[in-house]
């Protein structure tokens, strides 16, 4: 082979290895939320969780896979059954009240996107449940929630704004989140070692905030946390923060999350 030859093929090799190494990884959004709210109501001792809570977690997958990155929000509440459950007993009020505010009885889990009811077997059903997220971010909400998160030792402060296109009344409620908790060996009979998601705290009050905002006018909030106390015999990876608005109907009318952000 000639030096001409050599010189194209170490050329050929380098501009290969530049061009790997210069690939662009996707760059995540600044606020990794749509504006659609899922809840669900598990307990680590019930083994009938663990497939809802999968279909769940295969839908924010699809949707971290498609362009926007953006997930829906999720927040998953343990109400009491039979045996313990570390994160009922760490705030037992926390997961009962908001069972009580969907008026809940019955076995779980239980399903609500945006404040409305999925029935089994359709919370089983990722394709259903992204097709009805889909109808509700095409929709949209009459309220905006922009917010900004900050952190000063073991203290989250979150402050914002709600502006509207409508007449807007109902309870603003604010969540700490736990964004994921691994445990060791698993805590209940449903075998899980990892949660994701699960209430931790809530401000105002565990009933939330009445307000009411004219069209075009706003409405500003400011609520403080303190980083609660580790679960038992649980590591938390880190937290997140929502802020929603909730009408009687049950019906969201805006909602806002963001993951928390120790270097603010």
């Amino acid at each position: 082979m000639n030096k001409l030859g050599k010189l194209i093929i170490i050329l050929s090799i380098s501009i290969i290895i530049l061009y790997g190494c210069s690939k662009d990884e996707p760059e995540k959004p600044e606020n990794p939320f749509l504006n659609v709210l899922i809840e669900t109501f598990t307990n680590v001792q019930c083994s009938t969780c663990v497939e809802v809570k999968n279909t769940v977690d295969s839908v924010l997958r699809y949707y971290q896979s498609i362009d926007d990155l953006k997930t829906p929000i999720w927040i998953d509440y343990h109400p009491p059954i039979t045996g313990i459950d570390p994160f009922f007993k760490s705030n037992p009020n926390i997961h009962q009240t908001r069972a009580n505010d969907y008026s809940y009885t019955g076995d779980l889990p239980k399903l609500f996107i945006d404040g409305h009811e999925i029935p089994q077997p359709d919370y089983y059903n990722p394709t259903y449940l992204i097709s009805y997220i889909d109808s509700l971010v095409n929709f949209g909400k009459p309220g905006e929630i922009e917010m900004e998160i900050t952190t000063i030792t073991d203290t989250i402060e979150v402050s914002g704004i709600i502006s509207t296109n409508d007449t807007v009344q109902g309870q603003i409620y604010s969540y700490l989140l736990r964004e994921e908790v691994t445990f060791t060996t698993a805590p209940g009979a449903s075998g899980e070692t990892v949660f994701k998601y699960v209430a931790a705290e809530i401000k105002p009050d565990l009933g939330g905030e009445f307000i009411s905002i004219r069209e075009s006018r706003t409405f500003e909030f400011t609520y403080i946390f303190t980083t609660p106390s580790e679960i038992e015999l649980g590591v938390t990876k880190d937290y997140t923060v929502v802020v929603f608005v909730q009408n009687n109907e049950k019906k969201i009318l805006a909602a806002k999350a963001l993951n928390v952000d120790w270097q603010n």
